[in-house]
C-alpha cells in the first residue's frame, strides 16, 4: 500500500517539477485574475527570478523522481531501483549546493542589467 502511495506522489511531484522547470509561467495559481496574471508574467520575465524558479522545478522533479523510483523499488522488490533513488538524492544535493553557491556569488557580485556593459569606462 505504501509503495502505491509513493508511486502516485512521485509521479505527481515529478510531473509538476518538470512542467515548472520547462515553463515557470505554469506556476500561476490565479489564471482567472488578469491583474495577478500580468504581475506574475512581469515577475517571471525577469531573468534571475525565472532561473530561480527553474532550479526549484528541477529540485521538485528530482524529489518526485526519487520518491517514484523508491516506490517502484519497494513494489517490485528491486534493489537496483532503490540504489537509483539514492543516486537521485545525491544529484539533488549537488544541484542544491550548486544553486546555493551561485546564489551566494551573485549576491556578492550582482548580475549586470545591461548585457553589453563590461563595467569599464571608455
Amino acid at each position: 500500500m505504501g509503495a502505491i502511495v509513493g508511486i502516485v506522489v512521485g509521479v505527481t511531484l515529478a510531473a509538476f517539477g518538470f512542467v515548472t522547470m520547462r515553463n515557470p509561467m505554469h506556476l500561476n495559481v490565479l489564471p482567472l485574475n488578469p491583474v495577478a496574471e500580468g504581475h506574475y508574467q512581469r515577475m517571471v520575465l525577469d531573468t534571475p527570478t525565472r532561473n530561480g524558479l527553474r532550479i526549484l522545478g528541477a529540485l521538485v522533479c528530482l524529489f518526485g523522481s526519487s520518491i517514484l523510483t523508491a516506490g517502484f523499488g519497494a513494489a517490485l522488490r528491486l534493489q537496483s531501483l532503490t540504489s537509483i533513488s539514492e543516486g537521485l538524492w545525491v544529484l539533488m544535493g549537488c544541484l542544491f549546493i550548486g544553486a546555493w553557491v551561485s546564489g551566494a556569488v551573485l549576491s556578492v557580485w550582482p548580475y549586470p542589467k545591461d548585457r553589453h556593459s563590461t563595467g569599464l569606462r571608455r
